[in-house]
């Protein structure tokens, strides 16, 4: 139980770190975006 509980913790900071690491993309690719306006970004 204690490695599964472990496990789990780990698991759960996994998704938020990538969850937070995605979000931060966007806002990057917004503000960038913004700033430079001229150049089309194409996704």
């Amino acid at each position: 139980d204690r490695i599964a509980d472990t496990v789990g913790k780990y698991e759960a900071l996994g998704w938020l770190c990538g969850g937070l690491g995605f979000f931060a993309t966007l806002g990057l690719m917004a503000t960038l975006n913004d700033k430079a306006s001229k150049i089309p970004y194409v996704f």
